[in-house]
This record gives C-alpha cells, structure tokens and sequence, in this order.
C-alpha cells in the first residue's frame, strides 16, 4: 500500500473522519474523493488510476459500509481517515504494470556500448531512465526525449550489457504525471500517461543492489485538492 510521507510544508499533518459510501471499500493508502448526486453516494468513495478531481486526501485505514440494514448494534455505516492536508505526500511503490509488486523490467537485454552516454537501448520516448548496473549507477535520472536517447549525456560510458530502468512518470505537476494501479495503492511505472492529478513530488530510483526492480517509489501529491483546487 501507498505509505504517507509527511508534507511538502513540513507543516502539521490534518486526518478527518468521512463516512464511507455504501456498498464500497476504501483501502489504506488509496486516494478518497467525495461521492457525486449523479451516482447517488452519501460519503466519501475511490478515486479512479488517472483521475482524482477535488481528492479529499489518502485514506490512512480500511473502512466498508453497505446499504442494507444490520439488524444488530452494528452500524452498517463506517468512516474512514484521510490525511487533508492538501501538501501531503504518499510514497507509492513503482509497479511494471497494472498489478501489485511487479518487478520493472530493464529495457533491453541487449544494451550496445555507447561511448556518448546518450543511448539506451529500449528506453521509451519521455521516459525517466536510470542505470540499474554499470558505470553510471548512482548518476540520477535523465529524461528520454526519444526511443532509446537521452538527451543529458551519463557521465560515463555505456558499456554492452549495462542495464537500465525506466518509469514513465516525471517530476512535477503536467503531462507526464502517475498512473495508479488497479488497486490504486501503486503506481503502474511503464504505463503511458496524460495529465491527471496524481503529481509527482520526487522519486526515490535504486540500482541492482539496492534491488532497484521491486524498490523504487514515486513520492506524490494530490494536483486537484478539495481544500486547495488546482492552479488556486
């Protein structure tokens, strides 16, 4: 699951209580929007992997509610906690694909030495990319502006069979913004993304050692809070 990881500010942290909507889970580490009048819901529900529009925040628990009576003490409404705060950050882990803890696949096999530092063999256009192994791990990230170019050198060579990483979000808050997952708790790495509003604080991009393929995050922040809308 996404995990918090303070505010941008490093101001006081803020959790409220919102009432689920029935016949729904919400999910620690999953982004929380209110419900429509056109959908009918009550309380608070999911956002979707691209879109979170006005999101109240990330639930910090699980919580269900169901529409039907209980017919005991037991309330068949439950609440949630979401962290408010419209700076918050939530470290969420970088999946290959639309499932939990897919390992990121490097981009080719088969890397050809290239003494410019500037080719990486099976990187994608408007990828980051970082060195998994070899010469320029610990280099930081460049920006893929073409298939399998980067446009900053690496600072060393690229040797044959140097492998690297590539996620296709970017710092900031635009076009090349996170992709959640199908469980909206990860982000989906190597999906192709457009806008949305999940923004992309920093990323934290480890190499073979640190097993980079199943330990790199993405830090982000809502783009569109409900207590601070977008471009407010």
């Amino acid at each position: 699951m996404a995990i918090y990881a303070g505010n941008i500010s490093g101001n006081k942290t803020h959790v409220r209580k919102y009432q689920v909507d029935g016949g729904i889970t919400i999910d620690g580490g999953e982004p929380v929007i209110t419900g429509t009048d056109v959908a009918d819901n009550g309380g608070a529900t999911t956002a979707s992997t691209t879109a979170a529009a006005a999101m109240l925040g990330f639930a910090t628990d699980t919580a269900t509610s169901t529409d039907a009576q209980t017919g005991t003490t037991t309330d068949n409404v439950n609440s949630v906690s979401v962290v408010v705060s419209p700076d918050a950050l939530w470290k969420a882990k970088l999946s290959n694909d639309a499932s939990d803890d897919t390992a990121l696949v490097v981009c080719s096999a088969a890397q050809a030495a290239n003494a410019a530092g500037t080719t990486v063999t099976g990187c994608t256009d408007e990828a980051t990319v970082w060195a998994y192994s070899g010469a320029n791990v610990g280099a930081g990230y460049r920006r893929a502006t073409d298939t399998a170019t980067v446009v900053v050198a690496f600072p060393n060579d690229i040797a044959a069979n140097d492998e690297f990483l590539e996620t296709l979000v970017y710092l900031g808050y635009g076009t090349q913004m996170a992709t959640l997952n199908t469980s909206l708790t990860q982000v989906a790495a190597r999906t192709a993304v457009a806008t949305t509003d999940y923004g992309v604080f920093d990323l934290i991009l480890n190499d073979e050692a640190n097993e980079g393929t199943t330990n790199s995050y993405a830090l982000l922040f809502a783009g569109d809070h409900a207590y601070k809308p977008a471009n407010s």
